[in-house]
């Protein structure tokens, strides 16, 4: 039993959360009671906890007023344990209760540590893990996974908890995080199945009946059944049952998607389209007024407005997107688009490739940049993009077409471009751009758009290459 994370992403993990030592130390003693409990409290506990600085805050356990839950009893519990752990390093209920602690901090990044050093000791001493007693560890381990998005380990974890406890006691919210790492797989069927059995699980959970009929919505939108998923969507937003704030502006949010989809449906008149497109970006903006920093929320705006044809508020909207931290490739696509609108090509290039950085499998990316490479006469680069973009996109006839015909004609192309007007800067070679400064190189010294056009790519074989393909230059993300 084996789960692992990229050296890469825990060093992302591990930056700085604050100095938790000076926090413990400015806490008081702990008494008796609070002793007790944090000698006691293990992962069930998670996200039933509301953790303040200095105010108190009740357990499920705990009358209202208790002050064990605060901040800062937690903190002084894991430098009580850590101090311990450290005259006897191998001791496994002292690392496990550093990862329960941690877990009930939020401190994801150390409780994943302690968990991962609780499992190798186990292992060492026991050969395999006991599925039935080591309920709180397993459980605990997936939800930090979970957090992380560690998607597929957390899976791992929860399948091998639910195969030991199949009445465990949070088991609602194992089957909503089971369920919601399908529906991130792709696999839509058996999402809709568990999470329709969490909405009938009696258990304790920590998750709301709202969020879980979100997802299930959100998994007919991905279905297509884009008038089932508009309804229910409609439902949540005008619930009066005490729906959390994210579930509402997230159900505004997937509402203004929903439409925009709308708007691209073939037969509408234009009237039609631009009415979709107004209605998406007003539940858009409602949801914002809801979580300003929701990154997918600005990312659908700036879609909708490009397609507009608003340019320059779709790129504000989408370096918004990009700066609330956002792992979105398909947001640094859209720059990249708007970039190449605005002939602002070597940022447009920067841009598709830090696209790839996040997911080498985008092949609407791929397209894009091998329709800047064609652009620029540079021939083999784009055939390479091309082949990449059939690789990670599938077949494509229009798109083989091209290819055969920019292999057997390159130089008569690259004439014809020339006569065209298009542009003439040598761009990076693939293999340079592909290893460029990072993303967040870029999102710091991000050029700001220049000229005035609010057009599309005029160039019709891109355009057909695009129809072709099934994309659309800015592919939609899953929300």
């Amino acid at each position: 039993m084996v789960f692992e994370v990229s050296s890469e992403f825990a060093l992302e993990c591990m930056e700085s959360r604050g100095s938790r030592r000076m926090e413990a130390a400015v806490a008081s003693s702990l008494t008796e009671e609070q002793r007790h409990y944090v000698d006691t409290v293990d992962s069930l506990s998670a996200g039933n906890l509301r953790i303040g600085e200095d105010s108190p805050n009740v357990a499920s356990s705990l009358s209202e007023g208790d002050s064990c839950t605060s901040r800062g009893v937690l903190l002084q519990g894991v430098a009580l344990y850590e101090r311990l752990a450290r005259d006897n390093d191998r001791n496994l209920d002292l690392v496990l209760r550093l990862g329960h602690l941690n877990l009930l901090l939020e401190d994801y990044p150390r409780a994943l540590s302690a968990y991962q050093r609780y499992l190798h000791l186990y292992l060492l001493e026991h050969g395999d893990l006991d599925k039935t007693s080591c309920k709180a560890f397993l459980f605990g381990l997936g939800l930090v996974y979970f957090h992380l998005r560690n998607l597929s380990s957390s899976y791992t974890c929860f399948s091998k908890l639910l195969e030991g406890n199949p009445r465990f006691v949070r088991r609602r919210d194992v089957i909503y995080c089971i369920g919601y790492v399908l529906k991130m797989a792709g696999e839509l069927l058996k999402s809709r199945r568990y999470l329709l059995e969490a909405l009938q699980d009696p258990t304790k959970s920590s998750v709301h009946r709202s969020e879980l009929l979100f997802h299930l919505a959100h998994l007919d939108e991905l279905g297509g059944d884009l008038t089932k998923a508009h309804s229910q969507y409609l439902d949540i937003v005008r619930a009066t049952d005490n729906v959390p704030a994210n579930v509402r502006a997230g159900a505004l949010r997937q509402l203004g998607w929903v439409h925009h989809t709308l708007s691209r449906s073939k037969g509408g008149s234009e009237q039609v389209q631009n009415e979709h497109n107004e209605v998406g970006l007003r539940y858009i903006r409602q949801s914002l007024s809801l979580a300003k920093n929701d990154a997918q929320a600005w990312y659908y705006m700036s879609r909708i407005l490009a397609s507009q044809g608003n340019v320059r508020e779709a790129f504000h909207a989408c370096r918004q997107s990009i700066s609330l931290g956002d792992l979105n490739p398909n947001a640094w696509c859209s720059i990249g688009l708007l970039y190449h609108q605005q002939k602002q090509y070597q940022d447009a290039l920067q841009a598709y490739t830090c696209a790839l950085q996040i997911n080498p499998d985008l092949a609407a990316a791929w397209l894009n940049v091998g329709m800047l490479y064609e652009q620029h006469s540079q021939i083999n680069d784009a055939l390479s993009c091309y082949h990449r973009a059939i690789e990670t996109g599938g077949p494509n006839d229009t798109l083989l077409q091209r290819m055969e015909l920019l292999q057997h004609n390159s130089v008569a192309i690259s004439a014809q471009v020339m006569m065209s007007g298009a542009p003439m800067e040598h761009l990076r070679s693939l293999p340079s751009a592909l290893t460029a400064p990072t993303k967040h190189h870029l999102q710091s010294s991000m050029r700001p758009l220049v000229g005035n056009q609010s057009v599309l790519l005029q160039a019709n074989y891109q355009q057909q290459l695009l129809a072709g393909s099934g994309a659309n230059g800015m592919m939609p993300g899953a929300g």
